[in-house]
């Protein structure tokens, strides 16, 4: 596999094969003698062979450790929140804090408040003691805990002896039905309270798997030695300090210790109009921004929204995007001995590819999302991050789903399907070593190989050579 950037090769292969592939190459390019690679675009590359590595070190240990799978299912929010049910006209407000005193509205808003019914039914996680208190109804649940049915208006004052985690049910709407029973799970409701809907959509949401299930086998990971190559590009970071400041007319002392490249306001907004007076920093945007991003796309994707926020604002920059800058630049002087590393451990046959897309949602002045993708090799000793992007979508998304929807689609036909056509090709995977243009599509759909196929069929008719 050969890597050619204007000038620069970087070639990699089976040893054996190294020095018939150079002499390949001099046949019809006259190129220097090749050397270990250490230095590339900069990015100074760092290997250290047969390490041991704790197994914090892995970022998805979980997924390979059943313990550890098990104890990130649980995990659940610390806040207390709201849960909608628009079946039974219900609004549910978890208590994750431990509290004393019986629940009632009050920071979400006298209108909702005012929209909920006086009665309320409390749950409770555990059994409690409870202060001598009227009560509309109390019984035991199953799980001999207690359900407290009261009058918010009437019992604004009783609280338990003890601390307590639970729930607290209010309904609205119509007088009608028992309150008592929203509280028990949708599977032990009688009929009249079932919810259909929920029950279809946890039907369909068993489809689809949590990371941690991703992988079969559980037992463990990070047990062999590892090789490790770290990117280290922190004089090329502390250059582009240098340049900022040479540039900007700014001392390196004045640049602040910061521990994100965003400042409060996030994303800088830029110029409106023509008649708007541009920030100072505007005619020297590109000659720094253009150098960070080298290094964002090499070996720093922490760099890459900050940065490629700002680069879309050299035409219209700002007074805002002048302190976005060099908020940016002081957050690469506080960085420059953070690098990118990466360590594999195992066979290919024992890895997989792992692919995240996420986007905001009207992240951008107008109203525009941005998409994020980043593509890993990963294994229960293999963890190697491949490629990372952060790209301004075209169009204005109407809700975060779609926005993500359309994020997941730019990820994958980017960087999933080329990144599997390049394995593919190369025959690292056993299940995608067929060649493409090689075999005659195949007639039957047992002989077909599923990958291309489900994933998109115009993929698979170049699969075969048809385009």
């Amino acid at each position: 596999m050969l890597v050619v950037y204007v000038d620069d090769f970087k070639l990699a292969c089976p040893t054996e094969n190294m020095e018939k592939a150079w002499a390949s190459i001099r046949r019809a390019v006259n190129i220097g003698d090749p050397e270990t690679y250490d230095r590339y675009f900069a990015c100074q590359h760092v290997e250290f062979n047969n390490v041991t590595l704790p197994r914090k070190a892995h970022p998805f240990a979980h997924v390979f450790d059943s313990q550890a799978a098990a104890a990130a299912r649980t995990q659940h929010r610390t806040n207390g929140f709201w849960q909608h049910d628009p079946i039974n006209k219900t609004w549910t407000r978890y208590h994750l804090q431990p509290r004393k005193k019986f629940f009632e509205p009050g920071d979400e808003g006298v209108k909702f408040a005012k929209s909920l019914h006086s009665e309320r039914v409390t749950m409770f996680d555990k059994n409690v003691e409870f202060t001598g208190f009227p009560v509309l109804n109390m019984h035991m649940s199953d799980e001999s805990s207690a359900i407290v049915e009261d009058d918010m208006t009437v019992d604004q004052k009783i609280q338990t002896i003890d601390f307590w985690t639970g729930r607290t049910i209010f309904k609205y709407g119509d007088e009608s039905g028992n309150s008592s029973q929203l509280a028990l799970p949708s599977k032990n409701r009688p009929g009249p309270h079932r919810d259909k809907k929920g029950d279809k959509n946890e039907k369909k949401a068993q489809r689809f798997k949590n990371i941690e299930n991703v992988v079969n086998d559980k037992s463990g990971c990070m047990k062999k030695p590892v090789n490790l190559v770290r990117y280290d590009m922190s004089s090329f970071m502390e250059s582009c300090v240098d340049a900022y400041c040479e540039l900007a007319k700014v001392q390196k002392s004045d640049l602040p210790v910061v521990a994100t490249p965003f400042t409060e306001a996030g994303i800088a907004r830029p110029t409106l109009d023509e008649n708007e007076k541009p920030g100072r920093l505007q005619p020297i945007a590109s000659k720094v921004l253009m150098k960070i991003f080298f290094a964002a796309r090499m070996a720093r994707p922490d760099l890459l929204r900050a940065t490629q926020g700002l680069a879309s604002r050299v035409t219209k920059w700002s007074i805002e995007c002048d302190i976005a800058l060099h908020r940016l630049v002081s957050y690469i002087k506080s960085t420059t001995d953070v690098f990118l590393e990466g360590f594999v451990g195992d066979s290919f046959e024992d890895c997989q590819l792992w692919l995240f897309a996420d986007a905001d949602h009207a992240g951008e002045y107008d109203s525009k999302s941005t998409s994020g993708c980043a593509m890993f090799l990963v294994g229960p000793n293999t963890y190697f991050p491949l490629n990372a992007f952060s790209r301004k979508q075209t169009v204005v998304g109407n809700t975060s789903t779609e926005a993500e929807v359309m994020s997941a689609n730019h990820a994958l036909r980017a960087e999933g399907i080329p990144m599997l056509a390049l394995l593919e090709q190369l025959g690292i995977f056993k299940k995608m070593s067929q060649k493409a243009g090689t075999n005659p599509k195949p007639n039957t759909p047992e002989q077909d190989d599923p990958v291309f196929t489900r994933i998109d069929k115009e993929i698979d008719e170049i699969r075969y050579g048809n385009v």
